[in-house]
Order: structure tokens, then C-alpha cells, then sequence
């Protein structure tokens, strides 16, 4: 995983651009949770993918967070 725009202080990641590797596909939630930042899971959903992307696990994309993660949701990307 590598950081590759900052944009606010360091503690705030909303807005980041990182790449990050696919761990799980979803696709019964047409979506995939991609590691970010090590141990941090964000949640991206397949609708915001280029058309003719496919997305496997273990690959690598690059990703911006939208939304901060939450209590019981992992951050959005």
C-alpha cells in the first residue's frame, strides 16, 4: 500500500489517494473491500469502477477515500 496524494493533516485520511490491493470481492454486494493502509479495509463499490475493469482479488487499484471509516462500516473509497 502507498500513500500517494495528502491533502489534509496527517490524522484525517477523507481524501487520500492511495493504491491498495483487493482482499475480498463482494458480488452479491457488487463491491470489493481493498486494503488501503495496512490492517485498514475500505469498501468500494463496483459502481464506481471504470466500465471494463474487471476486479479480482489481489490486484492492485487505485483508490480515493470518500467517507471516513465508522463504528461498524469500514471506510468508503
Amino acid at each position: 500500500m502507498q500513500l500517494l496524494s495528502v491533502t489534509k493533516p496527517e490524522d484525517d485520511i477523507v481524501y487520500n489517494i492511495y493504491v491498495g490491493v483487493v482482499k475480498h470481492v463482494m458480488a452479491n454486494l457488487n463491491a470489493c473491500f481493498v486494503e488501503f493502509i495496512e490492517g485498514r479495509l475500505g469498501f468500494l463499490s463496483f459502481n464506481d469502477v471504470p466500465a471494463g475493469v474487471r476486479i479480482v482479488e489481489g490486484a492492485l487499484v487505485t483508490v480515493q477515500v470518500v467517507k471516513e471509516a465508522s463504528k461498524n462500516k469500514d471506510s468508503d473509497l
